[in-house]
């Protein structure tokens, strides 16, 4: 029995690092031309400018959620469901129905924005006075809606390389063709900039996604809407989760910019993407490989315990010395990503870090309410973890000032993981075993340590422990990873996840 269990544990940190690699790579060329991005438009236009990029996605993403009916991530399974059937057909109907169902969404997003855009423009400025601009953003709503469409077709279809492609490419072709519009028009060129930025991610995620042929056949009315309903029911549970999240982050934007101002939300907005650069990279690519796990094993309460705690291992392991470099050279990395104007967000990025380490705990727990498709629980957890995250904020800032978001942000995740530890715990008996307990002291106890040195030495001493820091807890965790994977050294542990299974 120990022995299937340890094997089962090598083949999962496998799966995962190899998972994290492809995905991760591609996403990291991806955000060096996101990069690119916020640094012409922190360089042309100063935090008022950035301010106003944020508060523009901040709200476009709100009406993308409600309006794309969670499709981009049910779509995912119906495709799978469809390719692993082997009938044509089949498959067939799941991308046709997917299109046309990405085209109506992608239409009624249009539609909201250009309806309500008077009403957004006064709820987020404060002023009327860019609803106009907010009108020729409805494009920028459709074309992305189109976009996940597509993507969610190549990922159904488990193209993991013209996944990587699409990322890459998407993000340069966006990046080249838009930056003009703010070097020549300012910021008056904003709406325009993100209008050509969906455009182009559009033209690129078209060009992979038409690469598949599939059977040509004539839909009925019947089975489309089949199809859509499918699509729909499942997508209502992902939208839920995330429309109170992309809620969430408006209204702190919101509370931010009429309390405070335009520039103090570019600040916090620099402070959020610092923050999640890297962590953002490695939850993404491992919640490709274990979401599908996690649900070939639910309702397996050991199976599910085992699979979340080998994913917690493996995902401090992978996340620790990344946020310890971040805490360790985030001044730097503010003025070279932005500019000195923006230095203020390492107050807040600090506490932002030890927030980043708690949600890399939490985060596999939540998957589990996903995969055994309660998604009201799900729901309900985002909701109010939303709700508290708000609270926090605007009990935190009369206090603290904008140091007090990032304050809010750890005291969230505070709170956040015991709330779902017990709830993991009512549902399946979840607990963490010694790996996870190990983890957690070992690694925590390095980034609070980096958190109390950036806080009390001047920024280059701060550095040098920082790095020193950096360097202690990568070998911890290259020692862990090759513990779990059975071999001797970091080329064993390359070796180990590459290399390709011998036929029989």
């Amino acid at each position: 029995m120990y022995l299937a269990s340890k094997n089962c544990l090598v083949s999962s940190a496998k799966s995962i690092l190899k998972s994290t690699s492809i995905v991760g790579g591609s996403q990291l060329i991806g955000i060096v031309f996101n990069l690119i991005r916020s640094k012409a438009v922190a360089y042309l236009l100063g935090p008022a400018g950035v301010g106003l990029v944020s508060a523009f996605q901040s709200s476009l993403k709100l009406v993308q959620a409600l309006a794309g009916l969670g499709i981009e991530n049910s779509a995912v399974r119906s495709i799978a469901a469809a390719n692993a059937s082997d009938s044509k057909i089949d498959l067939a109907k799941s991308v046709l129905t997917l299109r046309r169902v990405t085209i109506i969404t992608g239409l009624i997003g249009m539609g909201i924005t250009i309806l309500l855009a008077p009403w957004i423009s006064k709820a987020t400025f404060g002023t009327t006075e860019y609803a106009w601009p907010l009108r020729l953003l409805s494009l920028s709503v459709f074309f992305t809606i189109l976009k996940g469409g597509q993507a969610a077709l190549i990922q159904g279809l488990r193209r993991v390389k013209d996944l990587a492609k699409l990322s890459i490419f998407s993000a340069a072709f966006g990046t080249l063709v838009s930056i003009p519009f703010i070097y020549f028009m300012g910021e008056d060129g904003i709406p325009i900039y993100l209008v050509i930025l969906a455009v182009g991610q559009y033209i690129v995620s078209y060009y992979f996604s038409h690469k598949y042929k599939v059977e040509r056949i004539k839909l009925s009315f019947k089975d489309f809407s089949l199809e859509a309903n499918q699509m729909v029911r499942l997508g209502l549970a992902f939208m839920g989760g995330g429309l109170a999240g992309l809620t969430g982050a408006y209204l702190i934007r919101v509370i931010i910019i009429q309390g405070m101002s335009l520039s103090t939300a570019g600040i916090y907005q620099a402070a959020v993407a610092i923050s999640g650069l890297y962590i953002n990279v490695v939850l993404q690519a491992m919640g490709k490989d274990f979401y599908p796990r996690l649900v070939s094993v639910a309702h397996d309460e050991s199976k599910e315990i085992k699979t979340i705690n080998d994913q917690i291992r493996v995902g401090t392991a992978l996340a620790a010395p990344g946020l310890v470099f971040t805490l360790a050279l985030a001044p730097f990395a503010i003025e070279l990503l932005y500019t000195s104007e923006f230095l203020d967000a390492y107050k807040i990025l600090q506490w932002m870090i030890i927030g980043t380490f708690l949600r890399t705990m939490s985060w596999p727990i939540g998957y589990l309410f996903i995969a055994r498709s309660k998604g009201r629980h799900y729901f309900l957890i985002q909701l109010g973890s939303n709700i508290l995250h708000i609270l926090f904020v605007l009990l935190l800032i009369p206090v603290l000032g904008l140091e007090g978001t990032g304050v809010a942000f750890l005291a969230l995740y505070i709170i956040h993981n015991l709330v779902l530890y017990r709830l993991g715990s009512h549902l399946n008996g979840y607990k963490w075993d010694n790996g996870v307990r190990r983890s957690f002291f070992v690694y925590g106890s390095v980034v609070v340590a980096t958190f109390i040195t950036v806080s009390f030495l001047d920024v280059i001493y701060a550095a040098v422990v920082g790095v020193l820091l950096g360097g202690l807890v990568t070998w911890i965790a290259l020692r862990d990873v090759a513990r779990i994977l059975e071999v001797n050294s970091f080329k064993g542990v390359i070796k180990s996840i590459f290399k390709k299974k011998k036929k029989k």
